[in-house]
């Protein structure tokens, strides 16, 4: 059984309700069968990553979209991931990424900036990064220490009042991928 929930975590939140539902789609956590009790998130093998896309890619599934992913065993790929109903194309099945769910956060500004971008992004991190390890990959890239496996995922539709759907990231991607995960 899945779980997900929606929630916008900001103090200042606004009283119409098209804010409302607006920042509701920002962020979801999302739990693979709602226990408690956290699971050791040790080091993920690419080749285990990569035994996952091939079964994705493989099975045809509707609404399967390819993310980058920024592992914990230090490797940099894209990799084939799909939703966990097509309703809802930005709920990804990732237990062997997120054995503990993951909380998303929809970017739709580039930070720091505050620029809107043309297509909206979905980060992805560990739900509990305390029983997470240190990201290897983004550590390699930025010096800067995350915990846990990361995935970015690309939206298609270009505004949130659209039904929605996800585009392929491609390898180019990944300049625009680290700057979004720096910033």
């Amino acid at each position: 059984m899945h779980f997900a929930q929606q929630s916008a975590s900001y103090t200042d939140v606004p009283d119409d309700e098209e804010s409302r539902r607006w920042l509701q789609l920002l962020k979801w956590d999302f739990n693979w069968g709602g226990s408690m009790n956290l699971k050791d998130e040790s080091s993920v093998a690419s080749a285990d990553i990569r035994l996952a896309s091939d079964e994705v890619q493989r099975a045809h599934l509707p609404g399967r979209v390819k993310c980058m992913v920024f592992s914990t065993c230090g490797t940099f790929m894209t990799a084939w991931m799909q939703p966990v109903d097509a309703s809802n194309p930005d709920i990804l099945e990732m237990p062997h990424l997120f054995p503990n769910g993951y909380t998303s956060f929809r970017i739709a500004e580039f930070p720091l900036a505050e620029t809107c971008l043309l297509r909206h992004w979905r980060l992805y991190v560990a739900r509990a990064p305390a029983a997470a390890i240190p990201n290897v990959v983004i550590w390699k890239l930025l010096k800067k220490e995350w915990l846990g496996n990361v995935v970015l995922a690309k939206y298609g539709s270009t505004h949130m009042s659209e039904r929605e759907w996800m585009v392929d990231v491609r390898p180019g991607c990944l300049d625009f991928g680290v700057a979004l995960l720096d910033a």
